[in-house]
């Protein structure tokens, strides 16, 4: 019954993809997982989808943080964007979103397409002085924060918090629920986004430390206030800008955290494509360790959408079309004239040499420089 479920429910996530390659590699996932990790104990009734998913907030995109000439920068276009956020978010199907890099002009427009289906739990902006460097300031909008929606359907809100993590004005948001008609422990969702950078590291770490005392607090507070009869699971998403072996992972696991993909031992997928160097995880979804060894929580599966979906066709005038645009940006930048015979010139050379898109170029299909997440996760 329960693998039943979950063939059933990830047809949506197919579906929406319209791909037989994606499809294949879905299907593969779903099945490895199911092998891995499923229980007979899982129904729809005590499972949860999660979507994580740092959106790129229109303020970054810019030439100071991704030079033109590496990176086709019509796929920046902010109305395009923004579409194919709410396309992907629609389309995951999950019953707790978690977003960063929320610019509160996006947020109206999610809040409108999520409307009939989703609640927003909580919104917050980081503080003011949660800026960029002067010379950054380039495309500047509102602020920018991390949000939570959910299905009322599914979900009860009990609770909602929201914490500075630094004195940076990084600000941090839970959202506490309970399953509708279902008689199992409340679940906190913790949605951050830390510091990054190599000289962000002590901060990253004082970030984790302080939020996971800030969850303690609410569990225990939210024991008192409604006398609950299960202590409250957490599960913890965001954009942590950290790799799997640096000091702020080690950090979460020494708090007694493990990632998704290490539950069900399985590799974290590269998710982030922003560095103009080599793709690399960054963002994930943690759940208490503790409660996978005592059964409370299970993951049926877990993936990331990284695949490149277009068709042989498709990425071959997409590839030329870069080409095109490449062209005539470093003739432009070189003050040569733009005439046929130097056009002509260069397009051949970087037809012969430019063989392949920039990995960013290929996310940003997709709507960021991150690619999203999904969990199901099943409360037995």
């Amino acid at each position: 019954m329960g693998v039943l479920f979950i063939k059933e429910k990830f047809r949506l996530q197919i579906h929406s993809h319209q791909t037989t390659k994606m499809t294949n590699v879905l299907v593969c996932f779903v099945i490895l997982a199911i092998v891995s990790s499923a229980s007979s104990k899982c129904y729809e009734w005590n499972s949860l989808f999660v979507f994580n998913w740092n959106l790129l907030a229109p303020k970054w995109t810019n030439d100071a943080m991704y030079p033109a000439a590496v990176i086709d920068r019509r796929l920046f276009n902010e109305t395009n964007r923004l579409s194919m956020a709410k396309n992907a978010i629609i389309g995951a199907n999950a019953d707790v979103i978690m977003l960063q890099e929320v610019q509160n002009d996006w947020l109206e427009e999610l809040k409108l397409a999520l409307g009939s289906t989703y609640d927003l739990a909580i919104y917050k902006e980081h503080e003011p002085i949660f800026q960029p460097t002067a010379f950054l300031r380039i495309n500047m909008k509102q602020g920018l924060g991390n949000a939570i929606f959910f299905k009322p359907r599914r979900l009860t809100l009990l609770d909602t918090r929201d914490f500075l993590t630094t004195s940076s004005g990084n600000r941090v948001v839970f959202a506490t629920f309970e399953m509708t008609q279902v008689n199992r422990p409340p679940i906190t969702f913790v949605n951050s986004q830390l510091e990054k950078g190599i000289l962000g590291i002590g901060t990253r770490l004082f970030q984790v430390n302080n939020i996971h005392e800030i969850t303690k607090m609410i569990r225990n507070d939210l024991e008192q206030r409604f006398s609950l009869e299960f202590e409250p699971q957490v599960v913890w998403g965001g954009d942590f800008n950290t790799l799997s072996d640096m000091q702020t992972y080690a950090r979460m696991s020494n708090l007694g955290y493990s990632n998704v993909f290490d539950v069900l031992k399985l590799p974290t997928p590269n998710n982030y494509y922003g560095s103009l160097v080599f793709p690399h995880p960054i963002s994930y979804v943690f759940v208490p360790t503790q409660s996978i060894q005592r059964n409370l929580i299970e993951i049926a599966y877990s993936f990331v959408n990284n695949e490149d979906e277009r068709q042989p066709a498709e990425k071959e005038q997409d590839r030329l079309s870069a080409i095109n645009f490449y062209v005539h940006n470093i003739l432009a930048a070189a003050k040569l004239s733009s005439d046929s015979s130097n056009y002509e010139i260069l397009s051949e050379f970087l037809r012969k040499r430019l063989t392949y898109d920039h990995p960013l170029n290929d996310i940003l299909r997709k709507g960021s420089d991150h690619a999203s997440q999904i969990v199901s996760f099943c409360f037995p």
